[in-house]
């Protein structure tokens, strides 16, 4: 009886998470995967007792992990995942969600699972059953769809998560080498516009970029006619702003977000892996080494144009985070008087404010902030009733910012400093990011917000047709018409027509995007020269020699 209830309850998850993330499909695979592992246990407590019970408990457990991550997330877990599991903290003020939903999953794993039915041991309708299966689900694998069976997702997974290891090793070069690629994609000079936002002849503009943590273009009211009133001071910012649209992320997450960004360039490497390989894992002195790259960043050309250079860390408790912005050649990387937590919306906001009007100008100053991570709720203001954690955190954001905006406005700082306003990546559509902004983002990949607010520019708006955020430095000194400087950028000026394919594919690790059409599709053959280029680059990325 105990055995039957286990069926129904594990079914119900199925039907549940399937619903709940609009993936119907993983329904089907689902149960069919769970009715093959009642046959298989059932016919084979007959003479391994034990042995069986610990199968079932295995496989169900797995089942059911993933009908969570479905739920969650809105698929079933992904390498991605995997590389970030050691940063816990991502899931915020929700882990106690998560802790008492993977108790629940042992509890039910654990339970009998033995039903008699006389069917369950009938040899042909197992095979036949089984045949099925495995039959479609390599169909469904020959065709190239991703729609696997939890088990079997899992695996792949695994296979990925590994091989990734296994590749970053793969992307060495011999100091030959890397000298041949590095001298391949060199550029001695930027190719300029005729922008005048920061006309050559004045002083020379401080420059704020607000990289916000994942936040995609839909979030904001002008982006998405939802009418929340969910943003109404960036609403106010685009309205004042130059604005470019149709324009993407080019990698994902925070580690290669923010240094792609600032070297225009891909990187192979992300932020965690169960080797202990990533970023966000390395001790200072390897750290150190594998990003002696020799390449040029948009920090080092400002740096020597004679800008102070800063980058504001709400991240201070976090040591090997730290190291990795330290080696993106900022002069100074600071975080106030916190040291042991991370700092919230209002204080990172607070603290650029602060710093803003106390450096010396021209100053180059970043800030990130983490209050709209993934699986964070607001630690301030609430949106509405408060019952939506996605909406809580990003109308939070935009409070505190909206609170810096006007400071910022009023003081004499900003008749000379120009405002950029945009991500280190899109968010991650999860079921409840989807259901909270009437999403269709099938990827980690998304329109993000590009905004350049100088006073007396005015609203106008720039169509990127799919560009990406390789284009952010060369856009940054165009603006500062510093373009006589060496570099290996890979992107351009959004100001000057290019029709460059690599500036609309966006790469994370071994997947691959296109974002020159609307949605945003997988890499076919079509772009098998792009991908060279890039996996060409990854190679330069890092100074990982043989």
């Amino acid at each position: 009886m105990i055995a039957v209830i286990k069926l129904i309850v594990m079914s119900i998850y199925i039907f549940f998470a399937g619903i709940h993330s609009e993936k119907f499909i993983y329904i089907l695979f689902s149960l069919m995967e769970l009715c093959l592992v009642v046959i298989f246990t059932n016919r084979l407590c007959r003479k391994h007792k034990k042995f069986a019970y610990i199968i079932n408990f295995v496989f169900c457990f797995i089942i059911l992990l993933q009908q969570g991550f479905l739920y969650y997330s809105g698929n079933f877990i992904l390498p991605l995942m995997l590389d970030n599991f050691r940063e816990f903290r991502a899931l915020g003020s929700s882990l106690y969600k998560y802790i008492l939903f993977i108790l629940t999953v042992l509890i039910i794993s654990f339970l009998p699972y033995k039903i008699t039915l006389k069917k369950l041991y009938n040899g042909n309708f197992f095979l036949c059953f089984s045949v099925i299966f495995l039959g479609i689900s390599a169909g469904t694998a020959l065709a190239g769809k991703n729609f696997y069976s939890p088990a079997l997702s899992l695996l792949l997974t695994f296979y990925k998560h590994v091989r990734s290891e296994v590749v970053i090793m793969n992307y060495k070069a011999t100091p030959h080498e890397r000298e041949r690629i590095l001298q391949k994609f060199y550029k001695p000079e930027l190719t300029g516009s005729e922008i005048t936002i920061a006309p050559p002849e004045k002083a020379r503009p401080n420059i704020i970029i607000i990289f916000s943590e994942g936040l995609s273009a839909e979030v904001i009211d002008k982006f998405n006619d939802l009418d929340l009133n969910l943003t109404p001071n960036l609403d106010k910012l685009y309205d004042k702003s130059l604005v470019f649209i149709n324009y993407y992320n080019h990698t994902a997450a925070t580690f290669r977000g923010l240094r792609g960004q600032l070297f225009s360039m891909y990187q192979y490497t992300g932020g965690y892996y169960e080797n202990n390989t990533g970023f966000g894992q390395l001790e200072r002195t390897e750290l150190d080494k594998q990003l002696s790259t020799g390449l040029i960043s948009l920090v080092d050309i400002l740096n020597e144009a004679g800008y102070g250079t800063y980058f504001i860390n709400p991240e201070p408790n976090n040591v090997f985070f730290s190291n990795y912005l330290e080696n993106l050649h900022f002069g100074s990387v600071y975080s106030g008087e916190i040291h042991d937590r991370y700092l919230t919306d209002r204080e990172v906001f607070n603290l650029l404010e602060n710093s803003i009007n106390t450096i010396e100008s021209p100053f180059f100053i970043c800030v990130y902030n983490m209050g709209t991570h993934h699986g964070y709720d607001s630690p301030d203001a609430k949106y509405l009733d408060g019952s939506d954690a996605v909406k809580n955190k990003f109308h939070n954001f935009d409070l505190q910012f909206g609170n810096f905006f006007e400071n910022f406005t009023a003081g004499e700082i900003s008749n000379n400093t120009i405002l950029i306003f945009t991500t280190d990546h899109a968010s991650y559509n999860s079921p409840e990011y989807k259901k909270a902004f009437k999403s269709s983002q099938k990827y980690f990949v998304n329109t993000i917000p590009l905004f350049i607010y100088r006073k007396g520019i005015g609203h106008d708006i720039v169509d990127a047709n799919g560009r990406n955020s390789l284009d952010l430095a060369p856009t940054v000194l165009d603006l500062l018409h510093i373009n006589k400087h060496g570099n290996y950028f890979l992107g351009s000026s959004l100001f000057l027509q290019n029709d460059n394919t690599l500036e609309k594919i966006s790469a994370i690790g071994d997947d691959f995007y296109y974002t020159g059409n609307d949605p945003v599709t997988r890499v076919t053959a079509k772009y098998k020269k792009e991908i060279s280029i890039i996996k060409e680059y990854y190679k330069i990325s890092i100074n990982r020699t043989e």
